[in-house]
């Protein structure tokens, strides 16, 4: 109880701020790589959150969620994308940022992303019909 004490005094207004600030640039950065390179993802997530979908539009509910055999597969291959660049993302939930965070980690995992959809096109390729 005393470490969750300690947690919620930490969590001021201005660190909630900071958390929204990076999810932002963070959501936006994943965004406009996908767009630019018309990959057949999305991304979806508020304040700390955010999570990369093998869907075109961002999903209404749990069942347009849903991953199908084949987008698991595509999830499970950025995941490992990832992890060879020294981050762990989850391949099928929501993943979450930290205070301790900057905008250069931000940044670092959007352009890990990016190089994904730029070296690793054949992964993912099933997504585009």
């Amino acid at each position: 109880m005393s470490a969750g004490l300690v947690s919620m005094q930490a969590l001021t207004p201005s660190a909630f701020d900071h958390l929204e600030a990076l999810g932002d640039r963070l959501r936006a950065r994943l965004s406009d790589s996908i767009q630019s390179r018309q990959a057949p993802f999305c991304v979806t997530g508020a304040a700390s959150l955010f999570r990369i979908h093998t869907k075109r539009r961002p999903p209404n509910d749990f069942r347009e969620a849903y991953a199908s055999p084949g987008e698991a597969d595509v999830m499970k291959a950025v995941s490992r994308y990832f992890a060879t660049q020294g981050i762990i993302i989850p391949s099928a939930t929501s993943a979450s940022l930290s205070t301790p965070m900057t905008l250069a980690e931000m940044d670092h995992v959007a352009d890990v992303f990016d190089r994904f959809l730029e070296t690793q096109s054949a992964s993912y390729e099933s997504l585009r019909s």
